[in-house]
């Protein structure tokens, strides 16, 4: 419910010209400020939520509203680059459910000190939280406003969160013993807490 008010909210915003406001302008000003207050309210209940297609769904909408507001070159081509990221985050995300199989791909980071982190690979899902960090760190040194700022900094926090939920599916599958995952064929469909029940230690 939360994710179809904050979809049909973005639309808004991208139709109006008000994604392009003149923060100068008073009145558009505060018809802007409006959104982003409702904006950044309805992403902290996604991250609330803590589903993580949900957090990545919302991110994927914001790309989509800076989209309409590019500013420069390097802006665009750093938009493509976290585009590009998002994609490749999806497929890491739908792998990671498939236990056996990312159990077998996360053998390709076991020697590359660039690819993992923390002693966990470092996939596409975790380099594009990185990535997305680093740029929305990167405006909020110089906010265009104060609801700009609270935004900005609750799609930090739901990346942060995203990311421990990330990290925790990654601790159980990997600490997993492969001949256990190798048991059933329906075992790749099992959510975590299921997979513990069903084949204790």
């Amino acid at each position: 419910m939360h994710n179809d008010f904050l979809f049909n909210l973005a639309g808004k915003i991208l139709s109006s010209e008000s994604s392009n406001v003149e923060l100068h302008e008073s009145k558009q000003f505060i018809k802007n400020e409006q959104f982003l207050a409702e904006l950044a309210k309805q992403l902290k209940k996604i991250g609330e939520s803590k589903d993580l297609n949900a957090i990545l769904a919302a991110e994927k909408m914001m790309l989509g509203i800076e989209e309409k507001n590019i500013m420069s070159k390097e802006h665009a081509a750093s938009l493509r680059r976290a585009l590009i990221q998002f994609d490749n985050s999806k497929n890491s995300l739908e792998l990671i459910d498939d236990k056996l199989a990312y159990y077998k791909a996360s053998a390709i980071y076991a020697d590359t000190r660039n690819d993992r982190k923390n002693g966990l690979p470092r996939d596409s899902f975790r380099k594009f939280i990185d990535s997305q960090e680093a740029r929305i760190k990167n405006n909020l040194i110089h906010p265009f406003s104060d609801m700009d700022k609270l935004v900005l900094e609750t799609r930090l926090n739901n990346l942060k969160i995203a990311e421990k939920i990330y990290i925790e599916k990654q601790k159980y599958v990997l600490s997993l013993d492969v001949a256990v995952l190798e048991k059933s064929a329906d075992i790749r469909n099992l959510p975590v807490e299921d997979l513990a029940k069903k084949y204790p230690d």
